[in-house]
């Protein structure tokens, strides 16, 4: 699969799952809530800030940045899918919100006048993205100098169960080829080595990983765990609707019996004794000291970022 077919492949699995953020809107903006905020304070936004969000979906942590920049700053947020990006609009303009623009754009094309920015973000979009480091000297370019960026992409599965557990049960009814590399996915910088390569390419400095928890509230079975997980997570919802041998199976579909009761069986084992999932993850903040390098950098024309802050979740 080429970039182009990568990247349309992406395009429609979001466009699938936008209603389904709908749906959970207010369940996943209180779930991962933490990690926007934790960006926005990696990248120092405040009061008249320039802030731009890269792969904004339903508006996070754009609609919370504008929230921080108040009138005097602006936040301009990207997407590729149009749906998501009808959403977030809607939000913000149900909060009165006139300092937050949005644009359906493809995130390794941006079109921005240099150093207009002072801080960018974006949470768990670099991971879908065919060419990260087209996006990321993008996003550099659009940055003043002395600005931060900071992302969040997932960790390794092992630490989040909850698309390892759904993933697990579709593995017993299709085969799904091992990732390749630079094959876009929901863990394609869950080695943070990966993330500080890419960032390094695109001329970031200072790089730096840290991991963070999210806590995801469990539904109340596993069905209904499996028919929100398919209704959100474009990539597991993509498996689950295409292929053949699914439906073969009688599992295909948000109601296929089989594939909801394994998922409700290995929910069961791996949380029975708790009232959450803990999502494991990482954030990356890449900016640290001000170090004699980067100071020299920030000579560099269109600015050089003391650092970038990366996340991965």
């Amino acid at each position: 699969m080429n970039a182009a077919e990568m990247k349309e492949r992406e395009r429609a699995s979001w466009t699938a799952v936008a209603p389904g953020w709908r749906k959970h809107d207010a369940r996943l903006t209180g779930a991962f809530g933490p990690v926007s905020e934790r960006l926005l304070d990696l990248v120092g936004v405040s009061a008249g800030k320039r802030v731009l969000d890269m792969a904004c979906g339903t508006g996070e942590p754009a609609i919370p940045a504008a929230v921080r920049v108040g009138s005097t700053g602006f936040v301009l947020a990207t997407d590729l899918v149009g749906e998501m990006i009808a959403f977030a609009r809607e939000k913000a303009q149900a909060r009165g919100l006139a300092n937050i623009e949005f644009r359906e754009t493809d995130g390794e094309l941006l079109d921005l006048p240099p150093a207009s920015f002072d801080a960018v973000t974006m949470r768990w979009g670099l991971m879908f993205m065919p060419d990260p480091v087209a996006a990321l000297k993008g996003a550099k370019a659009a940055l003043k100098a002395g600005g931060r960026i900071a992302l969040s992409n997932w960790g390794p599965p092992d630490r989040n169960p909850w698309a390892a557990i759904p993933l697990a049960c579709i593995r017993k009814y299709i085969e799904i080829p091992p990732p390749v590399p630079g094959q876009t996915g929901l863990f394609s910088f869950a080695n943070p080595g990966c993330i500080r390569t890419v960032m390094g390419e695109a001329g970031f400095q200072n790089i730096e990983v840290e991991p963070f928890d999210v806590v995801w509230q469990r539904p109340t079975s596993g069905a209904a765990y499996f028919d929100e997980v398919i209704e959100i997570a474009g990539p597991l919802a993509s498996l689950y609707s295409r292929h053949r041998r699914w439906r073969q199976a009688g599992v295909c579909g948000r109601r296929g019996a089989r594939g909801r009761e394994a998922v409700d069986r290995n929910l069961d084992d791996r949380t029975a004794r708790d009232d959450v999932d803990r999502v494991g993850g990482c954030l990356t903040e890449c900016g640290g000291a001000w170090t004699q390098s980067s100071l020299r950098a920030l000579a560099i024309p269109g600015g050089m970022p003391d650092g970038a802050t990366q996340g991965e979740e």
